[in-house]
């Protein structure tokens, strides 16, 4: 998904249709990334709707933290934009964003469970941006989108195995065949011995992964950047 944010905000020198061939489905997290308030310089905030009616009563002073061509990104704009808020967004990439907001340079994070479990002497996770809540027992509590009415914010965040366009295309369908084949043994009820470490690893990434033909995954690209592009594609 960053390369198609990275694509349509102009900061690649590249163009991922054009110049990739996509493979095949790589793990990508099944976990909600949740907003997160911090404790230190938004003590009164607790959830969502403290979140919104703050921004809303202090316009252009709360600090939505994301890293470019992330999607941190599109999570922060479409929350903004959604509820119409006037907020400042302020890049913090990979890892000042954590002392950013331990420091209270920043007030809002975008960030993945991990994080927010991690993190949660500094942070409040007010929802998860996602249409189902987490499974992990910290968070198990905090609301999901869908809950909220804001289904229409969740972004898909899905990782793909790729290589130049140049490959050959039965090499290429070759290799989406053999992964394929691997994918199908891992999730499956009774998986190899290879197939069950790939299997525990998701398991405990909390990751999801499923066998796709390289048309249909070009066919979720293609939704992604409808979506990001509704998002991201006219700003100035």
């Amino acid at each position: 998904n960053e390369m198609v944010i990275g694509e349509i905000t102009g900061t690649f020198d590249y163009s991922l249709k054009n110049d990739f061939q996509v493979l095949g489905m790589l793990p990508s997290n099944g976990a909600p990334n949740f907003i997160g308030v911090s404790k230190t310089t938004l003590p009164d905030v607790k959830t969502m709707e403290d979140l919104v009616d703050y921004c809303k009563a202090n316009p252009g002073k709360v600090r939505f933290a994301y890293a470019p061509d992330t999607v941190g990104e599109v999570y922060s704009t479409l929350f903004a934009d959604h509820f119409d808020l006037d907020v400042k967004m302020t890049i913090s990439e990979g890892s000042d964003s954590k002392p950013n907001l331990m420091g209270g340079i920043v007030d809002v994070v975008f960030w993945n469970q991990r994080d927010a479990i991690e993190y949660a002497d500094y942070m409040v996770p007010v929802v998860a941006l996602s249409n189902e809540r987490s499974t992990k027992e910290e968070l198990a509590d905090v609301p999901c989108y869908a809950e909220k009415g804001l289904s229409d914010c969740v972004v898909p965040s899905v990782m793909f195995l790729a290589c130049k366009n140049d490959i050959d295309e039965s090499l290429a369908q070759a290799i989406n065949a053999k992964w394929n084949e691997a994918i199908s043994d891992a999730i499956s009820d009774n998986p190899s011995e290879k197939g069950q470490i790939l299997k525990e690893y998701m398991e405990n990434q909390d990751q999801i992964l499923e066998p796709l033909t390289i048309e249909a995954c070009w066919e979720i690209i293609d939704d992604e950047y409808e979506k990001i592009g509704e998002v991201l594609g006219n700003r100035e």
